[in-house]
């Protein structure tokens, strides 16, 4: 018998058709954080293409989005967490606490924000012994840039937030020194320190020098500082960080503004707690990376109910993820970035299948069946890091 070699293509994975999953929103139960990772528009959406909806009776009212909102978009309104939980996928902004970490099921799939929160470790651990596949919405890319969809969206709302708090706490009302920020007619203008060249850094720098404040940027990254310039409308003063630069910016600075730090290997800079005695008495300092260990040394974390930490006469404003206050706008941002996932998600047939069609939801798995796949969580955890290619072979 003669037997002939014939070439055969190669079997790849191929998306499923699309698959009906139900989604779990369980009211946030962390303190001060309103926010809504779903808003009824894209429940809808999501209702639209065949999907369940299940959400907790509350969810949404401080955020400005009610039950009836939610009904009306096709969601059904339970009334506990424990019922939203049920859902094949269960989707919150925060992480949950160590109290909700009980009531997720074993293999289920969570998706939430990693990085803009301070989290409860023992409720990662308690999931990951759970076997839990975690999305991390916050660290999700789009190939477009290395800095995540999240960073980029809400990095514009953190800035134009950074520059109205800090005008706030500069008026008197507020306990400052009677300032306003920016500048007027005879009147020196303020002067406003970024340390960092992300979108928040442009946003808080567009916003700053809008109202006429002397703005100066600083950043370990030459190349992001000159991409800062590019898309800056009005001049600002840049600089590669160094001593000489800074101390001499710290000395005349009201408010200094201190944004993420990207995952992308630059070096970290942290403001030196001696650098901070060369601030004038009553400078606002407004530290957007907290959950990383702040932008200064003597930066603690804060809260929505009592953002302000007042210390050696200085004001530091320090929440975890300051786009809280406007629970709202921030919500919408939030469900137009997650809301698309999850169809993507449902579409492949699950996490592990998109994930490997889909270098979009690759990127943002934190942890695959209980496995740590996200070195930043690896390290605020102390779990095993494995890296998620080595799992979805």
């Amino acid at each position: 018998m003669d037997f002939k070699l014939t070439p055969c293509e190669e079997k790849l994975v191929l998306p499923h058709s699309k698959n009906s999953v139900t989604i779990g929103l369980p009211a946030e139960d962390g303190v001060g954080d309103t926010r809504v990772p779903l808003t009824p528009q894209g429940v809808e959406i999501l209702v639209a293409q065949g999907h369940r909806v299940l959400a907790q009776r509350g969810l949404g009212i401080a955020a400005r989005f009610s039950d009836e909102s939610y009904a009306n978009a096709g969601a059904e309104i339970v009334d506990s967490a424990d019922a939203a939980f049920k859902a094949d996928i269960v989707v919150k902004v925060s992480p949950p606490s160590e109290g909700q970490s009980e009531l997720v099921r074993k293999g289920q799939t969570f998706v939430c924000l990693i990085n803009r929160n301070v989290a409860d470790v023992r409720a990662f651990r308690r999931l990951a012994e759970k076997k839990v596949t975690l999305v991390a919405a916050d660290v999700m890319t789009d190939g477009e840039s290395s800095e995540p969809v999240m960073s980029r969206s809400l990095g514009e709302v953190e800035g134009a937030l950074a520059v109205t708090t800090a005008a706030h706490l500069l008026e008197q009302s507020d306990g400052g020194k009677g300032v306003i920020i920016g500048g007027v007619t005879g009147v020196p203008p303020t002067e406003v320190a970024i340390i960092g060249a992300d979108t928040a850094a442009i946003s808080a720098a567009r916003a700053a020098a809008a109202l006429g404040a002397n703005v100066k940027v600083f950043d370990t990254s030459h190349s992001l500082l000159q991409k800062l310039e590019w898309k800056m409308s009005s001049h600002v003063f840049t600089s590669v960080l160094h001593p000489q630069a800074l101390t001499k910016a710290l000395k005349s600075a009201d408010v200094i503004i201190g944004t993420r730090h990207a995952n992308s290997g630059r070096q970290y800079f942290c403001v030196p707690a001696g650098y901070l005695s060369l601030l004038k008495h009553g400078a606002v300092i407004i530290d957007l990376d907290i959950v990383a260990g702040g932008r200064t040394e003597l930066s603690l974390p804060t809260t929505v109910d009592e953002p302000v930490l007042r210390s050696r006469g200085l004001f530091f404003h320090c929440l975890p993820d300051i786009t809280a206050l406007v629970p709202h706008t921030a919500s919408i941002i939030i469900s137009d970035i997650i809301s698309p996932a999850l169809s993507q998600i449902a579409i492949d047939g699950g996490v592990e299948n998109a994930a490997r069609l889909n270098p979009s939801v690759a990127s943002s798995i934190a942890m695959f069946r209980g496995t740590v796949t996200n070195k930043d969580l690896s390290v605020r955890t102390g779990l095993e890091y494995v890296d998620a290619r080595l799992l979805l072979i």
